[in-house]
């Protein structure tokens, strides 16, 4: 896949990183893909926990450099544009400056087609979203794209001089139109940063007083040259998210896992990403670099015991066991093999550590996966769980536990009264909603006593629900018993009687009440609730979550999906594992209930939402119970558990 090694594209970024870092802290070598897109590949042995990237602030592009700039910061001032719109302009003007930009180097880097990225898809692929919400959010996400466009052209930015100069020089194109902002669009949403780039202050005395607190503003939404080159693993964690260090005045991160020299580099765009989050924001399918570790030990534990078994020593089993874990292996290479030149997102590129030895060696997995693959077929009553290819096809770290789907409040439940809308009116300023939206909503609810409009809208401004393979996470279950709860569970919650919708903070505390179940015939109704409404959003969908699964591996005799649409199939396979696992659960949750389990035991075992939201470590952090439960709701943050940080700026909430 590798077209060069010495690109001279690479070699200049490379050259202009380090005229400006004066060192880089790990030595990398940057690769262009047949796709145009390049990756960083390590010149050295790499440690676990290594830093990999040291940019300094003034290579950085954001909204303070628009500001600052001479081909359009003027226009940004007095047109008032917002970040995600002052960014676009900038990152156009550097594109028309050409070699006169600082910002050469990279932009000459920058994929000049976007096409793949779902943001830039039109009607013709659009229908490959039908019957799941995602189609609603794109059509969003590209009315906004038009919007800015307009914006611009109103404001002035192609009577700008630069506009003018890339107009003479580029046979009268336009500097802004609906295609170039597009694609401006899709190369901040799969490629910016959100960076915390205020200065630390120091906090005086005692401030557990005030429980969390912060003395940095909101994030700034950043374009890092040279580290976005990284493609995303989900089995990072957040030493591999970039973090701007005030005292050193450059963006860091570290390395996640030891690699060797030649291995391509990979950090973090965030915890808790979906694939769905990778096609939507990022344009991509992850590829199994998650599992490569993984796998790795499994095929030196299969080859190991083929030699052992070849040498008379390990006999059936070890067969067996060997042929196991290179099915796995198999199946995983077989799903994820996808050419960049298809135009589905990056593949990742071979690791450098590939000789003939270690290449005979893969193709004796291969072999030996493709045969105990066959013969898993041909047994008949295997379960599930033992289906490798549905189970790799995630390709999250060996577990399909990231797969989410984001279901509207008001889709699933309207709250029971005016006093359940208030509390979940107060809950949409901290939970993603509108200030404008809650402002609104809140006098409709403490006005008339909670109309169908008001309701709706309380429900609906708090964000979304969390639906996972292993059923919907703590923080839907506790949402939906906020919506649903009685006039005297919420007054035992701490919600006051006069309590409205400005109250936030006694909000946080009373969602943390809620947390825990205590009444059977609240659970009864959004569970039934749940399982309805994750009925009637499979039955939307016009294929099946095998049909899919057929086409993503190429099985059954049905041709392998490939290109774009890919990415579309990947995104609805995905939401349909989360809506089969959170039906599953919450089947077994309303047969417990219905066979007369204790409410307070009802979500217990392996079963409940709290395997892929939050894990089952967290329980055993605060011995006194109450602590638990405090700190999870001090920031209520809904469905999605954990701050994103790293590569997550990006997101429609951020424009």
């Amino acid at each position: 896949m590798d077209i060069s090694n010495e690109d001279p594209a690479a070699m200049r970024l490379k050259a202009w990183v380090l005229k400006h870092s004066k060192s880089l802290p790990t030595n990398m070598t940057p690769k262009r893909r047949e796709d145009g897109t390049y990756y960083l590949t390590a010149e050295e042995p790499v440690r676990r926990g290594q830093v990999l990237v040291r940019v300094p602030r003034a290579l950085l592009m954001n909204a303070h450099t628009a500001r600052g700039s001479p081909a359009c910061g003027r226009l940004v001032a007095e047109a008032g544009l917002n970040e995600w719109q002052a960014l676009l302009l900038q990152l156009l003007c550097e594109r028309a400056a050409g070699e006169a930009s600082f910002w050469a180097p990279y932009v000459a880097v920058l994929p000049q087609d976007m096409s793949h990225h779902p943001l830039l898809w039109g009607p013709e692929r659009m229908v490959w979203l039908r019957g799941s919400p995602l189609a609603a959010q794109l059509a969003e996400r590209q009315q906004q794209v038009t919007d800015d466009t307009e914006l611009l052209l109103v404001a002035g930015a192609n009577e700008l001089p630069i506009a003018e100069e890339y107009k003479k020089a580029h046979g009268g194109a336009e500097l802004v139109t609906r295609e170039s902002v597009g694609w401006a669009a899709a190369v901040l949403l799969s490629r910016a940063f959100s960076l915390d780039l205020a200065e630390e202050e120091p906090m005086e005395g005692d401030m557990s007083y005030w429980g969390t607190w912060t003395a940095h503003g909101p994030d700034t939404l950043c374009l890092v040259p040279w580290a976005d080159l990284m493609q995303h693993c989900s089995a990072a964690g957040p030493e591999s998210c970039a973090v701007y260090q005030f005292e050193l005045g450059a963006v860091m991160l570290a390395a996640h896992t030891s690699y060797q020299a030649g291995e391509p580099l990979f950090d973090s765009h965030g915890p808790h990403l979906s694939p769905v989050d990778l096609v939507m924001d990022y344009g991509m399918e992850e590829q199994p670099q998650g599992l490569q570790q993984q796998l790795g030990q499994q095929q030196q534990a299969a080859v190991a015991a083929v030699a052992a078994g070849e040498g008379g020593s390990g006999g059936d089993a070890a067969q067996e066991g060997a042929a196991e874990a290179m099915s796995l292996a198999a199946a995983v290479a077989a799903a994820h093999a996808v050419d960049a030149s298809e135009g589905a997102g990056v593949a990742v590129p071979a690791g450098g550590r590939e000789g003939q030895q270690q290449q005979q060696q893969h193709e004796q997995v291969a072999a030996a996966g493709a045969e105990a693959e066959a013969q898993a077929a041909a047994r008949p009553g295997d379960g599930d769980e033992d289906d490798v290819t549905t189970v790799s096809y995630a390709g999250m770290s060996g577990s399909a536990g990231r797969d989410r789907f984001d279901a509207n409040p008001a889709d699933v439940v309207a709250p029971r009264s005016s006093r359940n809308a208030a509390l979940l009116t107060a809950l949409a300023a901290v939970h993603g909603g509108t200030a404008t939206a809650a402002t609104a909503t809140a006098a409709a609810a403490d006005g008339d006593g909670g109309g169908a409009a008001a309701t709706a809208g309380a429900t609906a401004g708090a964000g979304s629900l969390a639906l996972g393979s292993g059923g919907p996470d703590t923080a839907s279950l506790t949402f939906l018993r906020a919506a649903l709860a009685t006039d005297v569970e919420l007054v035992r919650a701490g919600w006051r009687v006069k309590a409205g919708a400005k109250d936030v903070e006694l909000a946080c505390r009373v969602m943390g009440a809620l947390a825990e179940p205590s009444s059977k015939a609240t659970e009864a109704a959004l569970l039934r609730a749940l399982a309805t409404y994750i009925q009637g959003r499979l039955a939307a969908f016009p294929t099946s979550l095998e049909a899919d699964e057929d086409r993503l591996l190429g099985r059954n005799g049905v041709p392998r999906v490939s290109g774009p649409e890919r990415l579309a199939v990947v995104a609805l396979a995905s939401q349909k594992r989360a809506l089969v696992g959170s039906a599953a659960a919450v089947a077994c949750w309303i047969q417990r209930l219905d066979s007369g389990w204790p409410v307070a035991e009802l979500y217990d075992g392996e079963e409940g939402g709290e395997v892929w939201g939050e894990g089952a470590e967290d329980d055993e952090e605060d011995e006194e119970g109450g602590g638990q439960q405090q700190q999870e709701w001090d920031d209520w943050g809904g469905g999605r558990k954990g701050a994103a940080a790293g590569r997550k700026g990006a997101r429609a909430g951020k424009r």
